[in-house]
Order: C-alpha cells, then sequence, then structure tokens
C-alpha cells in the first residue's frame, strides 16, 4: 500500500522513495521472517532457492546453447574466409 501511494504521489515516476520502500519491506519481511522460522531456517531456505535459481538458470542457457550449436551447425563455411576478411581488412587500411 505505501508503495502505491508513493507511485501515486510521483505521477508514475521511479524515484528513491519507491527504492526505499522497496528495500524497507525486503528488510522487514526477512526480519518476520527470521522472527517466525529462526535465522538459521531463513538462511536454510535461502540457500535452498539460491541453488534452485542457478540450476534453472544453468539449465535455460543449456536450452539456448544447444539451439544455438544447432543453428550454427548448419552454417557451412569457405575455408578461405579467414584469408579473404584478411584481404579486405588490408585493403581497407591502404584506403583510409
Amino acid at each position: 500500500m505505501l508503495m502505491l501511494v508513493v507511485f501515486s504521489a510521483t505521477g508514475g515516476m521511479l524515484a528513491g522513495a519507491e527504492i526505499g520502500v522497496a528495500g524497507g519491506s525486503a528488510i522487514v519481511a526477512q526480519r518476520v521472517l527470521e522472527a517466525v522460522f529462526g535465522d538459521q531456517a531463513v538462511r536454510s531456505l535461502a540457500a535452498k532457492a539460491r541453488e534452485l535459481l542457478l540450476r534453472r538458470v544453468d539449465e535455460v542457457l543449456a536450452d539456448e546453447r544447444a539451439r544455438y550449436d544447432q543453428a550454427l551447425g548448419r552454417v557451412e563455411l569457405d575455408p578461405g574466409a579467414a584469408e579473404q576478411l584478411d584481404r579486405a581488412i588490408s585493403q581497407l587500411k591502404a584506403v583510409r
């Protein structure tokens, strides 16, 4: 609710007040969780959440890499492409 009040007062522009409210809310939420579940339980939950997030990110990146590898595997390269690029660069340097 506080975020809505601040957001409407600033005309919808992101300002320091919104950032302060978000940061303060995160700290209060962490303290409430620690009070309810205990400090060690919150740390354990955070560690598990981090592990799950990293695993999911790895899966997404692996899927993307497989997609790019598949797309690039179909591209045929000219064996003389490197030499052609070197010649083109030399010509551009000569013009310059």
